[in-house]
């Protein structure tokens, strides 16, 4: 409920998520987790790929030159997704530190169009995206249909609180699915965690 959200998970469940990130080909966040967490979005160590480091933030504020992405900007580049109305001023200032804009239609709520930014991705040739976001983020992913597979890291760590915010915001259904809409389910543990990998069904 505070917003406190650093290491829920285990070290060794963090290096499994650095090893997943160096497989990708883009990392998608959004403008509250850069805010909130400060990430990096980096694989350490590096692995195969550099992802592209893509911050989706309609208005382009929440970057500047003291935050952990563009200080790290010599590990990979960034793309930050705006609105169409985003500042003549916001852009010019992003791509003064080095920051590649792309302007994205929006919905009638003033959000950014996700299926957009993955049709930008498909032409730069990201087919292994991964995000790591807050609950909007992967709420209006999954309401949009554009997951289609998950990886749950689950920590022995009870918080609770009728105010905090659930792991996947957005509309969400309406009643609990009659078939699982996760399948192909993998299980593994990680220390005292749990690592619960499947597929999104359609």
């Amino acid at each position: 409920r505070t917003g406190h959200s650093k290491w829920i998970s285990s070290e060794a469940s963090r290096k499994i998520v650095h090893q997943l990130r160096g497989r990708m080909d883009a990392i998608i966040t959004g403008a509250g987790t850069v805010r909130c967490d400060d990430p990096k979005l980096t694989a350490r160590p590096p692995g195969i790929r550099t992802p592209l480091r893509v911050v989706i933030d309609a208005d382009g504020a929440s970057l500047n030159a003291d935050t952990n992405l563009i200080k790290s900007l010599a590990d990979g580049p960034i793309l930050i997704c705006v609105s169409e109305s985003a500042s003549t001023h916001e852009v010019q200032r992003l791509q003064s530190l080095g920051v590649e804009v792309f302007h994205c239609r929006t919905s009638d709520a003033g959000r950014i169009d996700l299926s957009a930014v993955m049709e930008e991705l498909g032409r730069r040739k990201c087919t292994n995206v991964l995000t790591e976001a807050g609950s909007e983020l992967l709420g209006s992913l999954f309401d949009a249909s554009l997951v289609d597979e998950v990886h749950v890291f689950i920590a022995p760590r009870f918080v609770g609180g009728e105010n905090a915010r659930p792991a996947i915001a957005g509309m969400g259904t309406a009643s609990i699915p009659e078939m699982p809409n996760v399948i192909n389910v993998r299980q593994s543990f990680i220390g005292d965690d749990v690592l619960i990998e499947g597929d999104v069904a359609r």
